[in-house]
Formats: C-alpha cells, structure tokens, sequence
C-alpha cells in the first residue's frame, strides 16, 4: 500500500488516501522511449466517493525507497465497482497545452528554449511546472520553431534533436507546501541500481524475453 496525496488546481494539498499504486518512470529526449505513461489505481467504494479525486487534480505519491511520482487524475474513469481511477504521468500537463501563437522562433540553449516552453505552457494557467536543473543544457543550438502542436511533442523533439534527456521530478515546497514539478534537463540524466530487476522474496516472476539491441561503440573517431 501506497500513501498518495491530492492537489487540487491551485497546488494545495487538499486529501489522501492509500491504495496499491502501481507506477513507472520513463526517461524522455530519447529516440526509442517518448515519456509519458500512466497507471491505473483500483479504489474501494469508500476512497472513490472521496471529493477531492476530482479530474485535473494532482496525485504525489512517496516512498522511503523509491523516487517521488506525480502525476494528474484524468479520464477513463470508471466507477461501478471496484472503482478504477487514471493517473497520467507529470509530462501530461504539457501534453495537454498548446501555443496560442500559430508559429514563433526560439533562440538560444536548450534550457533558454525550454523554459521560455514552460513559460508559454503557464501563461494560460498555471501547472506549477518550473525549470528544474538544466546545467548542463547551456550550449547555444540552433533556432527552434513552435507551431500549434502540443507543448510535450516541442519539448520532447528539443531535447532529442539535441542530445539531451528530460526527467520530471515533483518536490513539495516545504514552505507553501504546494506540489511543484521540476523539468531536469541535461545528459546522461538516469542512474544505476542495485537491482534493475526484482520480484522480491518468493516472487514468482517470469521473464518471457530478454533482449539487447543496437550497437556498441568502443571507439567514435571524428573526421573534419
């Protein structure tokens, strides 16, 4: 069982509950993973009536182990018995914006261009999604033109046309105790566990494949 939070659209903590919160984290700015995701919360009768579950609302969910997920309450939703709620992960909240402006340029770094996406994405309502650490995307690249897409796809094709990977890291503010979600940016963002796969003891997990694609290279000689 997982405690998860509720936000409402104003980033305050509004309720809680707990249930088996199954989640995922998906890196994105990579060719073969997009991001995104989302899960699907079975809630008894006495959870599922609770008010704040509204859609739109903001889930956090932590743990002693685990990296912090967030992620927006959103349709299908299903409410005869067991009641199904989904959770989409954090990139939603672009996915679901698009530019009023039908074409604009932007210049500068990856991060200058990201941040100027995020500010495009709050100016007709705020996500509380702010730019996170994005140190190592500072190097100038060429111009970046938006048109009416969604805000994801822009950033998304950024950050891949660029070499960099985007990870989406929610925090709550100990102060104002609002849910923000931070946009890190940079290369070589993911890290290594001890165990990548586990079933725990006694599991009773079966791996139907196991496969490693692409090429290696040892060695990258440049020519000019």
């Amino acid at each position: 069982m997982s405690r998860a939070v509720v936000f409402n659209y104003a980033s305050d903590g509004v309720g809680q509950f707990k249930a088996m919160f199954p989640r995922g984290w998906q890196m994105a700015g990579v060719e073969k993973t997009n991001g995104g995701g989302s899960t699907n919360i079975t809630l008894p009768r006495s959870t599922a009536q609770k008010e704040f579950l509204r859609l739109g609302h903001m889930v956090l969910v932590e743990h002693e182990t685990l990296p912090a997920y967030a992620g927006m309450i959103d349709l299908p939703w299903k409410a005869d018995p067991p009641a199904k709620m989904t959770v989409y992960n954090a990139e939603y909240l672009l996915s679901i914006r698009y530019p009023d402006v039908p074409l604009s340029v932007l210049s500068g770094s990856v991060a200058g261009m990201a941040t100027q996406m995020i500010s495009i994405v709050n100016q007709q309502e705020d996500t509380y999604l702010r730019p996170g650490d994005m140190s190592q995307a500072q190097d100038l690249v060429p111009d970046y033109t938006i048109d009416q897409r969604n805000m994801w796809d822009h950033l998304n094709k950024l950050c891949i046309t660029n070499g960099m990977e985007i990870i989406f890291r929610p925090q709550r503010n100990p102060v104002d105790r609002k849910l923000y979600i931070y946009v890190d940016i940079g290369t070589r963002l993911g890290y290594h566990t001890d165990a990548l796969l586990h079933d725990g003891t006694g599991g009773n997990m079966i791996v139907q494949s196991a496969e490693l694609t692409e090429k290696i290279a040892n060695r990258v000689v440049g020519v000019g």
